[in-house]
Formats: C-alpha cells, structure tokens, sequence
C-alpha cells in the first residue's frame, strides 16, 4: 500500500514527504515577506486617506516626517 504524503507539517525536522527542510523555511520566509508588504502596503493607504495625500504629496509627506524623527533623536 502506497505511503499518504497529503499531511505535511511545516516547520518539523522530519517531512516524511522528501521535501528538504531548507526549502519549507525559505517558503516561509517568503510567505513572511508577502504578508509584511501587504502590511506595509495598508499602512500607506491609510496614511494617505487619513491626511488625503496623492502618491506623490505621501512621498514628500513620509520623508519630511523621517527627517522630523531624526531631528528629534539626534
């Protein structure tokens, strides 16, 4: 009787499926990213709506609050 590899437990030592431990963290890593993004990416959405800024008027707007940050910790 064939072995049933359709459970995969990500994040085991042992994937039983012989896929390399290395390849499932590097998935994740990657799923990481795309989730940060996505993040990062709502964050900037709402920036803009919240102070109903352009693409470009956000830019400036982001830049100019870095530079008000780090006047303020030097």
């Amino acid at each position: 009787m064939p072995k049933d590899n359709s459970k995969i437990y990500v994040g085991d030592s042992d994937l039983g499926t012989g896929i390399p431990n290395s390849l499932v963290k590097a998935a994740e890593s990657v799923c990481y990213s795309g989730v940060a993004a996505i993040q990062q990416g709502r964050l900037l959405n709402e920036t803009a709506e919240r102070y109903d800024l352009s693409k470009g008027e956000l830019e400036s707007f982001l830049y100019a609050n870095y530079q008000d940050e780090q006047r303020k910790n030097t």
